[in-house]
Parts: C-alpha cells; structure tokens; sequence
C-alpha cells in the first residue's frame, strides 16, 4: 500500500511536537530537536534508556539543564509484543525517537490533543511546523498508526509493539489518514524561519 509523501503533506500540512518551555531557546538555536537517548548519551546518563521514566527526567548537557518527558501512560500490561520484543525493547525504541503529532492548522489530531491536555498544567509549549518542511529536511520519516507511547487494550485486545510499530512510508499497510505518530530517528532538523510556538492546551 504505502504511504506517498507529498499527499500525506497534503491531508496533514502541520506537525506538532510539545516540550518543556524551557528547552525552547535552546532548540531553536540549534534547529535541532534530539531524541531522549541522545540527550541521555550527551549527558552521559543513560539509566533510563531501557527503564520506564514514571517522572520527568532532567539532565545536565554542559551548563544547559534539558527536561524529558515522563513515560507514565506506558504500561506492558496493555501490549502484545512482536516475538523476540521486550518491554525494555520498546522503552528503547520510544528513546531512540523524536515524535511529532499530524494535523492541520485548526490543531493536531485528536491523540495529540489529547496529549497536550495532560500537560496543560505544566509550562510546556508547542512547536509548529510544516510538514513539506520537515519531510523536506529530515527524509528517514517513519509513521506509527498507534498513540506508541500510551497502548490501551480495545475490544479486548492488546495493542501490538516491536520494531513494526514505527516504518518508513513505502512499507505502510494503512492510509495517511491513520497515521497517528511522525517519527524521526536520533534527531529531527527544524525549518528555523517557520516555527511557531503555542501553549499546550486541549
């Protein structure tokens, strides 16, 4: 089936991605955004690699103070995993990631939302950007149909993980409208002259 970029831009013009307000300067001077386990390695503090972050984590790069995201909402109960797959895998893979949430100029969708309201209270912030952009600048994009980070059972069933959760676009089995996660791996480039910052709201 696969998944053609540019129509994908097309349907989903706006990515979004939340981090703590106090990263932003430093993002935005580097145009860069890191996965957590680049962050961990460049802090060289990697003790939740392959642990689950029930809290936020700080960690100190040089004389810059970097906040992580908690992964509280990831819970092994509620996946099935690909054979060969622990949970310490897919903490690792989550790790080895920068996430964006799709969406278009009204807001991201629902999951993200949904996700910026949990954090509402807190001072964190929004990045906005534009898709072309990003997939223009950044082309290892991998999409992941699942909210990866918070599986829930439905109907029953587990929500599956492994290393089949995230994939390149030419080996996608579902729609870009089902495309609920845009991954980067290790880093993602930032278009720097087309950023926008917002609060995280619902």
């Amino acid at each position: 089936m696969g998944i053609d970029l540019w129509q994908f831009a097309v349907r989903r013009p706006r990515l979004f991605h939340l981090t703590a307000a106090a990263n932003v300067d430093a993002i935005l001077e580097g145009g860069l955004l890191e996965s957590a386990r680049v962050l961990m390695e460049r802090a060289a503090d990697t003790s939740y690699l392959r642990q689950k972050r029930k809290q936020h984590l700080t960690l100190r790069i040089g004389e810059r103070v970097v906040h992580v995201r908690d992964q509280a909402p990831l819970h092994a109960g509620n996946m099935e995993m690909e054979p060969g797959t622990s949970f310490e895998d897919v903490i690792e893979l989550l790790n080895e990631r920068v996430f964006f949430w799709p969406g278009d100029e009204r807001g991201p969708i629902v999951a993200g939302r949904n996700h910026f309201a949990r954090y509402a209270g807190e001072d964190c912030k929004v990045l906005v950007v534009e898709t072309e952009a990003m997939l223009a600048l950044n082309p290892g994009v991998q999409f992941c149909r699942f909210n990866s980070g918070a599986p829930r059972c439905s109907g029953g069933r587990k929500s599956p993980r492994g290393a089949g959760t995230f994939l390149p676009p030419g080996a996608c089995e579902f729609s870009a409208a089902e495309v609920q996660e845009v991954t980067f791996v290790g880093a993602a480039r930032l278009p720097r002259e087309r950023i926008r910052i917002l609060a995280a709201t619902r």
